[in-house]
Parts: structure tokens; sequence; C-alpha cells
């Protein structure tokens, strides 16, 4: 435990501008619990580590050592490609492989396969130029999305909010803003998820957008997955929108653990308070529109009614989550649905088709909507629904945290779907160049 710690620590450092140590409130460093893994039934997949490669040329044999690391200790199947200077990938037949290759292998760390080029056909399309091999490994484990659901945590979740609520407004509380920035960083630190700020300009001064990605193994498209961390200027924003903050990253947690076929972005938007200023400028820097597959925006997931005079005559408002979507598209609202029925059947989903109303364009799924992308609208009502909408009592002791552990488990499952969850892994050995 103590080594964990030191090691997140120096992560924290390199990664993170260090916040004022005296600024009142300032967050502690990010939860990380001694098992990432909370659900000790969860199934992950193998790795492919330290490929080392020797060329026999006398014997016209590439000799491929690596470890094989899966912590089920599953049956893996084990095959290599080989990948060209420009990007082509070319499987090497089994019939030219030998040793350490095919169905079933054990995790072990002296792996080693030999290929037999001289009379394989691809190797008269690669002969003298640099290639890379790539290992393929797959447990064969098919069902796992209910073990992703099951490791979205709600004490986590409740830490979160604990740790983000707070004026965070560029003006009344700039310390607790960047304090919450770091926050942000350092979680996707703690679960290896590179990250950039997207930093911009206008009339309010200077916002930062927080993108964390994790690429897929097949596409360059992605889903992306947000909630923006700024508040009003007098509201400590528990509700809005630390739990669309703390959603994302707990969504992030679960998911950066596993493979996907779609990448998936993690984005905490900055200034939305201002005019959606965060993912307009976001939306206006996509060059490639088709590439994004789906937005889930998180926006205010951790209220509900309890008898309350102004949502008693809301439709749905007691412990419903709206799931609004676009006029052009209702692609992601179905899966969500779907998903929600299928895997978090106690979670109530209301979904609302964009009519026109200005309320439904009120968060960072507008600007996407304005490109032609599909995006969900994740609320819980905001002041249709909440008394302590922009208010000093936006706090923890307001929310259900029950609730909104039920949405983001339904988010993971709905993305984790979509973006198909894999249990193959594929890793790059460096360049060589086989005479």
């Amino acid at each position: 435990m103590i080594l964990r710690l030191f090691l997140f620590f120096i992560l924290f450092l390199v990664h993170c501008s260090l916040f004022d140590s005296n600024a009142q409130n300032s967050p502690r460093d990010p939860f990380v619990p001694d098992d990432i893994v909370l659900n000790p039934e969860a199934n992950f997949p193998a790795t492919v580590q330290n490929i080392q490669t020797v060329i026999d040329q006398e014997n016209k044999r590439l000799i491929i050592e690596y470890e094989l690391l899966d912590s089920e200790d599953d049956d893996i199947e084990i095959g290599i490609i080989l990948v060209s200077s420009e990007g082509n990938e070319l499987p090497i037949s089994e019939n030219f492989l030998s040793g350490d290759i095919g169905f079933p292998l054990k995790q072990g760390m002296k792996k080693k396969a030999i290929w037999s080029f001289e009379n394989d056909p691809v190797y008269s399309s690669i002969q003298n130029k640099p290639i890379h091999l790539k290992i393929i490994a797959d447990d064969k484990y098919s069902d796992q999305l209910t073990d992703l659901v099951d490791l979205v945590s709600a004490e986590r979740i409740s830490k979160d909010i604990l740790e983000i609520q707070g004026v965070r407004h560029h003006n009344s509380n700039p310390e607790r803003l960047e304090s919450t920035r770091t926050y942000i960083k350092a979680s996707f630190s703690a679960y290896g998820v590179p990250y950039f700020e997207q930093k911009f300009s206008n009339t309010r001064g200077t916002g930062i957008n927080i993108i964390g990605s994790k690429p897929g193994m097949l596409s360059e498209r992605f889903y992306i997955i947000d909630g923006h961390y700024d508040t009003v200027s007098s509201t400590p924003g528990a509700d809005d929108n630390a739990t669309g903050t703390v959603g994302m990253l707990e969504a992030m947690r679960v998911l950066s653990q596993f493979n996907f076929d779609y990448g998936i972005e993690f984005i905490g938007f900055d200034m939305e308070e201002l005019g959606l200023l965060g993912s307009r400028n976001y939306a206006q820097s996509i060059t490639h529109p088709e590439n994004v597959n789906g937005v889930f925006n998180f926006e205010m997931i951790g209220f509900t009614c309890k008898g309350e005079p102004n949502c008693r005559d809301f439709p749905n408002a007691d412990s419903s989550i709206y799931n609004i979507y676009s006029s052009f598209s209702d692609s992601l609202s179905n899966a969500f649905v779907r998903n929600g029925n299928n895997y978090v059947p106690g979670l109530k989903i209301t979904p609302v088709k964009d009519n026109g109303d200005p309320n439904f364009r009120r968060s960072d799924h507008a600007p996407f909507w304005d490109k032609g992308i599909d995006a969900l609208f994740l609320t819980d009502g905001a002041n249709f629904r909440t008394p302590h909408y922009h208010r000093s009592t936006d706090l923890y002791e307001t929310l259900d945290i029950e609730f909104m552990t039920k949405i983001v488990q339904t988010t993971v499952a709905t993305i984790a779907d979509l973006a198909n969850v894999t249990h193959t892994s594929a890793t790059i050995s460096n360049s060589l160049i086989i005479e």
C-alpha cells in the first residue's frame, strides 16, 4: 500500500500542476482504492509485454520472445500480425509458426514463438522493409458487460463529490476551479489515461477543457462521455455539476481497464455556465464529425424528488433520469434504454425527443447536435426538479447517490456495448528489418 501511494504521488507531481496548499477547501489526492478491481469476479484482458526479436538469417527464422500476463490465468489464444511502415497488417499463417502460438496457452514470463519465414508468401512483401510485430492475446471471455456494471462504485462516487463540491467559478473562486482541474487530471493519471488540456480564450477569460482518451483497437472513431466542472458564482454545485464530472470520472475508472474496438474520450468541460463555451470550442475543433459515434452528456444526475412542491406536477420527476435525444437520431437513446433494462433494471428512464424547446439545449450536448452528432442529454431535470438549483444549498447531503450510481452503470454498459468491449489486447514490437 505504501509503495502504491508513493507511485501515485510521483504520477501526481509529473502530470499535474500542484494547487496552492493554503487554498481553502482544496481537494486531497484523488481516492485510489486499495484494489482497483472492486468485484473479485470481474475478468480482465490478458496482456503481452516485453516483446524481443532475434533474426536468425542463416536458418531463415525470426525468434520472438514475450511475456504473457493474465490475472485470471485463463486459456489464451496468441496470434501474430506483421505491420508495415504504411500501417498495413499482414497475418502470419500458423503453418509457418511454432512454439507458443495459437490456443490454448497459459500465462508465463518466457514465451517463445518462431516464424520460419523462408517459404511464407508474406516474406517477399516485407523483405528489406521496416516492419513491426503485433502480438494479439484473446482469452475468449464473452460475458463482461455485467462485470463492468458491477465495478461502478457508489463509495467512489460519494468520495469524489465531497472532494469536488464548492464554488468553482472563474471570478468568485478561481482557486477552487483550478484545484478541481488538478483533481480531474490526477484521476486520469491514476488510471493511466493520457490527457491534454484544450485552452480557449474569450471575453470572460481563459477556459480549459480536460480531455482524456482511450484509443480504440480497430477504429479511429470514438464515443464521448462528458460533464462540466464549473459552477455559477454562488453555489457549491454538488448536483450542478459535480455529479456530472464525477459520473464521467467513475465511468473513466471502469472503462479504462478494458479494451474496445472504438475509442472513448472522457471530457471535463469548462465555462458551461457562461454559455456552453467549453463544449462549443471543442465542437468547433472537430474536423471529422463522422468520427464521433455519439456523446453522453452528464448534466445534473444526482437529485430525486421526495415530495418537494416544485416537482410534484413534473412528469416522472420522482426518480427518473431524463434521456433527451436529438430530433434527428434516437439511436443512442434506444441503446441507453435497452442496456438500462438489461443491466440496471432498477433505474427509471424517461426518453424525451427534442421538440425545439430551448430548455432541451441548456447543456454541453447542444453544440454536438449543431454538428449533426448524435448526443444524449442525461439530466435529473435541473430547476424543474431540484429546489437547490444554482443556490447555496446545492450540497452533497441533498443527493441520491444510489440513483446516480445507476445512471453511471447504465452509461458504462451502453458505451461498452456500442464501443464493443473486447478481451482481445494487442502489443506492438519495436521496428525490425528482415533481409
